[in-house]
Protein backbone atom coordinates (compact mmCIF):
# COMPACT_ATOMS: atom_id res chain seq x y z
CA UNK A 1 0.00 0.00 0.00
CA UNK A 2 2.90 2.68 0.66
CA UNK A 3 4.44 1.89 -2.58
CA UNK A 4 0.67 2.56 -3.89
CA UNK A 5 0.51 5.56 -1.98
CA UNK A 6 3.87 7.33 -3.05
CA UNK A 7 3.58 6.77 -6.31
CA UNK A 8 -0.44 8.27 -6.82
CA UNK A 9 0.34 11.35 -4.22
CA UNK A 10 4.02 11.55 -4.08
CA UNK A 11 4.15 10.59 -0.58
CA UNK A 12 2.20 7.91 1.76
CA UNK A 13 1.37 10.84 4.36
CA UNK A 14 0.13 13.05 1.42
CA UNK A 15 -1.72 9.81 0.16
CA UNK A 16 -3.73 8.92 3.68
CA UNK A 17 -4.14 12.45 4.11
CA UNK A 18 -6.10 12.62 0.40
CA UNK A 19 -8.33 9.71 1.26
CA UNK A 20 -9.84 11.44 4.50
CA UNK A 21 -7.16 10.32 7.79
CA UNK A 22 -6.74 13.24 9.74
CA UNK A 23 -3.47 13.15 10.43
CA UNK A 24 -0.58 15.68 11.71
CA UNK A 25 2.60 15.78 9.50
CA UNK A 26 4.94 15.95 12.83
CA UNK A 27 3.17 13.16 14.73
CA UNK A 28 3.61 11.15 11.66
CA UNK A 29 7.13 11.57 10.50
CA UNK A 30 8.15 11.42 14.57
CA UNK A 31 6.57 7.65 14.93
CA UNK A 32 8.20 4.51 14.74
CA UNK A 33 6.13 3.45 11.96
CA UNK A 34 8.69 5.40 9.55
CA UNK A 35 11.67 4.51 11.11
CA UNK A 36 13.47 8.00 10.31
CA UNK A 37 14.66 10.11 12.54
CA UNK A 38 14.01 13.99 11.03
CA UNK A 39 17.21 15.56 12.28
CA UNK A 40 19.54 13.16 11.31
CA UNK A 41 18.20 12.05 7.93
CA UNK A 42 19.85 13.14 4.77
CA UNK A 43 20.28 12.54 0.96
CA UNK A 44 22.06 9.42 0.96
CA UNK A 45 19.00 8.02 3.80
CA UNK A 46 16.48 9.38 0.89
CA UNK A 47 17.78 7.89 -1.76
CA UNK A 48 17.95 4.16 0.36
CA UNK A 49 14.29 4.74 1.35
CA UNK A 50 13.44 5.58 -2.42
CA UNK A 51 15.22 2.26 -3.29
CA UNK A 52 13.79 0.30 -0.76
CA UNK A 53 9.99 1.16 -2.05
CA UNK A 54 11.34 0.08 -5.77
CA UNK A 55 12.37 3.54 -7.12
CA UNK A 56 15.70 3.40 -8.82
CA UNK A 57 16.04 6.02 -10.96
CA UNK A 58 14.25 9.59 -11.16
CA UNK A 59 14.56 12.70 -12.89
CA UNK A 60 14.45 14.93 -10.21
CA UNK A 61 14.02 14.98 -6.33
CA UNK A 62 12.47 18.10 -4.89
CA UNK A 63 11.39 19.23 -1.28
CA UNK A 64 8.44 21.84 -0.83
CA UNK A 65 8.66 23.95 1.90
CA UNK A 66 5.60 23.47 3.76
CA UNK A 67 5.47 27.07 4.76
CA UNK A 68 6.49 28.83 1.64
CA UNK A 69 5.04 26.52 -0.92
CA UNK A 70 8.96 26.08 -3.14
CA UNK A 71 10.47 23.60 -4.62
CA UNK A 72 14.34 22.84 -3.34
CA UNK A 73 16.04 21.00 -5.48
CA UNK A 74 17.76 17.91 -3.54
CA UNK A 75 20.82 17.16 -5.23
CA UNK A 76 23.11 16.46 -1.51
CA UNK A 77 22.92 16.92 1.61
CA UNK A 78 22.61 20.45 2.11
CA UNK A 79 19.16 20.64 0.98
CA UNK A 80 17.88 17.81 2.67
CA UNK A 81 19.19 18.63 6.45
Amino acid sequence: MNRELFRTYGSSLAGLRDLGYDINPDDYHRTEASGLDPDRFGYFNLIEELNKIGIETWSRLTFVNPMTATHVDIKSDKEVM
